[in-house]
């Protein structure tokens, strides 16, 4: 027991560990030939007496954690290093494989307990730090339990670790077993599948076209291990917006399933998912979420309700609802979802949180603004007690955070979160991460709403530039950024450039099939960017006034009525367009004189003049700025200065104009 005891972590080993099957295996195979004072075969109770002999004599301790009541063991790193140093080297090796053996025979699949699934990553990690090379067997093959220290901390949200795990592992793998060991193909497609995760899904998806190809020269086309990297191929270029391609792998992918194990088998509804997936990615979003609904309804027949396959895929279709428009629904099923999480594997797992946190954006797009913050404060705080300030999900659950205050009217608050997020995604997920590009254009979203358009233009250029280099010029999430970018760029007065974004979406998502309303959407915004390309003239007429008929000039006190027309050229794309169905503009007055005019601003919808009334405070020429703006977006569009005479009189005829540059 103790020998045992001397390969695992001294500060804490579970219980369990030292009880399981495996190390009572070990402790058999330890005992004296030939002695018949105890069993042959030691159970649970000889184990835990050893425990206690060994605690009488001072080797070892015992702790109880004060969370989850998980019952360890101690020892000593001098006593661990003394028993191991009077080894033999094959007794050596072979109690560190029963040691990992032990810890892998009683780690569970599913990890609800982060104290306990922190204690067995903490002995595991021991294990491989003194005894890393009999996990990594001459022929090739590699311990199980390297594979389980990696996958823990990844499943726990700790994408980091795990890949760099893998990365350190793969360096440390017997040059003799070459490449292609079906262990080795197997640490370099997990590595590959947290490469992804990472935020580096090209890099992933170029090292899964490597692995696939070495599957494919050893194995036949049918392998469940091929498939499977297959699956993670397609998985992978979907993330990296190469969406056709995705699309193209997962409809193979289904076909071969269905072939091989029939429709019905859950391989082959894993495949559909794969393919509604890639669906969602490429902007298919109604095939999506009709897949997922098929989706459901068969793994609630084949595997029950309340599998975690079946819990996943509901979860899914809800997000494709959120993404339809279906927030009702969408809202129903993550509450059923999460009902289910919390049952399976608890309130504090990642997973569960993901699902409150998704929760809480449908109810923010239901205009449920107060029951989504303080939802997302819950997932914060949640993030924040499991799990470092660097774990992915507390960065996009700040980022959440920092969105639903923005719909609540908390713009300041919004700003500041937004910020910080998107500081603390730069350094831990590094500019080009996906996740701190969305935090980005978060940012610059809530920065144009509080006037800051100058700021939000240098972040969404920051987007967009990163997002056509990880992505691509026509993934939906590049032009999302490029519409946004032609908006601020129109909101600063660059209106040519606000035009060239524009077309570039136009004839992107018209050669993506995009629908009539959304097309109709974007030749609208088209038409305003480019009437402000070129100048449309203003006539501005002095109309009958308190100094008379005939629009007298304007003494102290006086007042007179202006009327202002706006009258396209044949150039302008306002042109040959009939007066209603030109845009509305609104006028905005600034005296920039000794005089008052009312109103301070009024609509023109082309069908009739809009006049103001000027009343002068002082004699001597009165100059008035006329500001147009574009209704919908609020774009400044052109400013006109009409000067007013005084002394003079108007007849009606048109007073001095002068645009402003």
């Amino acid at each position: 027991m103790l020998r045992l005891a001397a390969f695992l972590e001294p500060n804490g080993i579970p219980l369990d560990v030292l009880t399981s099957a495996r190390a009572l295996a070990h402790l058999a195979a330890g005992r004296t030939p030939g002695s018949d004072a105890v069993p042959s075969e030691p159970d649970r109770r000889d184990a835990e007496a050893a425990l206690v002999a060994l605690y009488r004599l001072g080797l070892t301790d015992r702790t109880t954690t004060a969370r989850n009541d998980v019952r360890l063991v101690r020892v000593h790193q001098l006593v661990q290093r003394a028993v191991r140093d009077a080894l033999t080297p094959d007794e050596y090796g072979a109690t560190a494989t029963a040691a990992a053996d032990a810890l892998v025979a009683v780690w569970p699949s599913a990890e609800q307990d982060t104290i306990r699934s922190a204690a067995l990553r903490a002995n595991a990690a021991t294990v491989l730090a003194v005894a890393a090379e009999g996990l990594f067997g001459d022929d090739g093959r590699i311990h199980p339990l390297l594979f389980r220290l990696g996958e823990s901390p990844g499943e726990s949200g700790h994408v980091t670790a795990a890949y760099a795990h893998y990365l350190d592992a793969l360096a440390q793998t017997r040059p003799g077993s070459g490449p292609n060991h079906p262990d080795v193909l197997t640490l370099r497609a997990r590595l590959a599948y947290w490469r992804r995760r990472t935020g580096d899904s090209a890099g992933a998806a170029a090292d899964l076209d490597d692995i696939v190809a070495d599957y494919a020269r050893g194995v036949g086309p049918d392998d469940p291990d091929l498939l499977r990297v297959r699956a993670e191929l397609a998985a992978a270029r979907g993330a990296a917006g190469q969406t056709d391609a995705a699309t193209r792998l997962s409809h193979r992918l289904v076909a071969d399933h269905s072939r091989i194990h029939g429709p019905d088998h859950p391989d082959s509804l894993a495949a559909l998912t794969g393919l509604a997936t890639a669906y969602g990615q490429a902007g298919r979003i109604d095939e999506a979420a009709a897949l997922f609904e098929e989706l459901v309804h068969r793994f609630d027949e084949i595997l029950g309700p309340h599998h975690p396959q079946t819990i996943d895929v509901r979860h899914r279709l809800a997000i494709a609802y959120q993404q339809t428009g279906r927030v009702e629904e969408a809202i129903r099923l993550q509450r059923e979802v999460l009902a289910a999480r919390e049952r399976l594997i608890g309130r504090e797992h990642a997973d569960t949180l993901a699902v409150r946190a998704n929760l809480a954006t449908a109810y923010g797009q239901a205009g449920r603004f107060d029951e989504a913050v303080d939802m997302l404060e819950q997932v914060l705080g949640g993030y924040e007690r499991l799990f470092p300030p660097e774990h992915p999900g507390t960065l996009v659950s700040r980022s959440n955070l920092g969105m639903s205050y923005g719909q609540a009217g908390r713009t300041a608050e919004t700003v500041r979160v937004l910020r910080r997020s998107f500081t603390e995604c730069v350094r831990v997920l590094g500019p080009d991460h996906p996740d701190t590009l969305t935090t980005c254009y978060q940012l610059a979203a809530f920065q144009g709403r509080s006037g800051d358009w100058a700021e939000a233009v240098a972040l969404l250029e920051h987007v967009l530039l990163r997002r056509r280099r990880l992505f691509g010029g026509e993934h939906h999430d590049t032009l999302v950024a490029r519409e946004a970018l032609a908006v601020a760029y129109g909101r600063t007065g660059r209106w040519p450039e606000t035009v060239e974004l524009l077309e570039e979406v136009l004839a992107a998502e018209q050669q993506n099939g995009t629908d009539a309303s959304r097309a109709e959407s974007l030749h609208a915004q088209l038409a305003a960017a480019r009437s402000t390309t070129e100048r449309v003239d203003v006539e501005v007429e002095l109309r009958d006034g308190d100094g008379g008929a005939g629009g007298a000039a304007l003494g102290t006190d006086a007042s007179v009525r202006i009327g202002l027309r706006l009258r396209p050229g044949p150039s302008h794309p306002w042109a040959g367009v009939p007066p209603g169905a030109r845009p509305p503009v609104d006028v905005l007055v600034t005296p920039l004189t000794f005089a008052d005019v009312t109103p301070d601003s009024a609509p023109y919808e082309h069908e009739e003049d809009v006049e103001f009334a000027v009343t002068a405070r002082r004699a001597g020429p009165q100059t008035v700025r006329f500001t147009l703006r574009h209704q919908a977006s609020g774009a400044v569009l052109q400013q006109v200065e009409v000067d007013v005479p005084v002394g003079e009189a108007s007849g009606g005829e048109d007073a001095d104009h002068v645009e402003d540059a």
